[in-house]
């Protein structure tokens, strides 16, 4: 069998598997030089295979100087401190990469923690709108009743009568705009973070929760600054205060969570 043996990186020398253990007998091969043959996957060392033996063969005889050949091709590249840096520099660059990939995907675009940010931000002054108009839209209830037992009709009939001149129509009408401009704002904003954020195509139930709430308010607000509300209104105003009330630490654990 053909041995090839390798010196500083260099493929200088081929030798035949017999006469290795003469070579380093006669210190010209060191157990640090790396060996190779057809059919190994790599170099290795050669005392990883051969030991010195306790005395030379022929110690007075002239060294075994073995013929200079050619580098041959189909041998794998010789380990040297050289290549074994840049090896362990590219496998550094490697692992760097590779982290600032992962971190790349993971971490959100500025598009989209802007997009969260205005979601959360505008959803928190949203949430706090809804509670403040039935808070209002129940004490015009109460002011309009004075204390009177009264049917859906006579309730329908005090409160169309509680807004009488055109500035008490204009806080209702502005409080409306005001509601629905706030809606707008978050929806548009959750639209955003929708399409740039394609893995969690549903940004956050809140907004659709809001939704309903901002039109039964904003329905109920403006057609009582024009006084033409219905029983209907009033009942879904009521069952819909309710609900709110009940919802309302959840929405805002939603817009908290995103």
């Amino acid at each position: 069998m053909t041995i090839k043996v390798s010196r500083d990186g260099e493929t200088v020398w081929e030798f035949s598997e017999e006469a290795i253990p003469d070579l380093l007998t006669s210190a010209f091969l060191r157990g640090s030089d790396y060996y190779w043959h057809e059919g190994m996957s790599d170099w290795r060392r050669v005392d990883t295979r051969w030991s010195y033996p306790a005395s030379p063969t022929d110690a007075s005889g002239p060294k075994l100087i073995p013929p200079v050949l050619p580098k041959l091709p189909v041998a794998p590249e010789a380990p040297t401190s050289k290549s074994k840096t840049g090896a362990l520099i590219a496998t550094i660059l490697g692992i760097a990469i590779s982290a600032v990939v992962i971190m790349w995907i993971l971490t959100p675009s500025r598009e989209v923690s802007d997009a969260k940010k205005t979601v959360r931000e505008s959803g928190y002054l949203l949430v706090e709108s809804i509670a403040q108009n039935y808070k209002e839209v129940n004490g015009l209830l109460a002011t309009a009743m004075k204390g009177e037992q009264a049917n859906d009709n006579r309730i329908v009939f005090l409160l169309n009568q509680a807004v009488t001149n055109d500035s008490e129509r204009k806080i209702f009408l502005d409080a409306a705009a005001k509601l629905a401009g706030r809606y707008q704002e978050v929806t548009k904003a959750n639209n955003l973070l929708i399409s740039l954020n394609k893995e969690n195509p549903k940004a956050t139930g809140a907004v659709d929760e809001c939704k309903m709430h901002v039109e039964v308010l904003n329905r109920f607000m403006v057609n009582m600054a024009l006084k033409s509300v219905s029983v209907q209104e009033v009942t879904l105003l009521l069952r819909n205060h309710k609900h709110f009330t009940s919802v309302k630490d959840r929405l805002e654990a939603e817009l908290e969570a995103l």
